[in-house]
């Protein structure tokens, strides 16, 4: 394992070490139910109600086994192997569930790359048309 190029340069070693994948969901916690606050320089704060028109999510986002709109991928041209942000300005905070995956990755494609590391269980893939990424 070895660290992401970042704008950190203090490493948690803690993170060095193997644990288990999690996914998370952000949209579990109703906004009503938390404190939204701004902190002044003068010390005072301010209350800030949340937003009146919410959308509420469901616990499991919708699953998409393979994408809707698959683009070609011989389109894109050949790959290139270079160090992260050569190409394209990527972030070493870019590497969470969100990737601009949608015409390559899907269940299959999972299993196929896992081969034998692959466990059966509950897998969400969905995509995003407005940033053409795909949640895994």
């Amino acid at each position: 394992m070895e660290i992401h190029p970042g704008a950190q340069p203090h490493m948690d070693f803690r993170q060095g070490f193997p644990k288990e994948v999690f996914e998370y969901w952000v949209a579990l916690l109703p906004q009503s139910v938390t404190s939204h606050k701004v902190h002044l320089h003068a010390g005072s704060e301010l209350d800030i109600p949340p937003p009146s028109g919410m959308k509420v999510y469901p616990k499991d986002p919708p699953s998409q086994a393979v994408t809707s709109n698959p683009i070609d991928m011989a389109q894109l041209g050949g790959t290139v192997r270079g160090p992260q942000g050569w190409i394209v300005h990527a972030r070493s905070g870019d590497k969470a569930s969100d990737a601009n995956l949608r015409s390559l990755l899907s269940i299959e494609k999972i299993k196929e790359l896992l081969a034998e590391e692959y466990k059966e269980g509950k897998r969400i893939v969905s995509g995003s048309p407005e940033t053409w990424a795909k949640r895994c």
